[in-house]
């Protein structure tokens, strides 16, 4: 039996609200995580994903000694706290160098988890940038 939950301020009453359930749910908002021990090909490819991400994302750049797999109630915690439903956690050890963990959340509980490896990344800063038309944004002198 759960018990309902009676809000004493106005602040309380609109966190409640945007926590229950709607018709149009909102996007999917990510948390990217730092782990004990990440490599700087992993912290780049965080940040860029962050930086697709834009708006609906959020990078935790403090180390967390986190091991998902094993134990994931700190990332719940932090899902809970932060209302996030996806997270990217990266980190390096000699065993599994280059990680990336994507997993998912649902009802701030865990729902799956995937580990990928990091080989031959190519940063956004190494493709030229175009403009709608198709353009470079460097005008070439006749």
């Amino acid at each position: 039996m759960q018990r309902v939950v009676k809000p004493r301020t106005q602040k309380g009453k609109r966190a409640l609200l945007e926590r229950e359930p709607k018709a149009k749910e909102n996007t999917k908002e990510v948390l990217f995580i730092r782990g004990n021990k990440t490599s700087e090909v992993v912290m780049e490819a965080m940040k860029d994903l962050c930086a697709i991400k834009k708006p609906h994302g959020e990078m935790y750049s403090k180390k967390n000694d986190i091991l998902p797999f094993e134990d994931h109630t700190k990332i719940e915690q932090f899902s809970k706290k932060l209302d996030k439903s996806l997270f990217v956690f990266g980190n390096h050890n000699k065993k599994r160098p280059h990680n990336l963990i994507f997993g998912r959340l649902f009802d701030h509980q865990m729902l799956d988890m995937i580990e990928l490896g990091v080989k031959n990344y190519k940063g956004l800063k190494a493709f030229k940038r175009r403009l709608l038309n198709g353009h470079s944004k460097r005008k070439k002198l006749v």
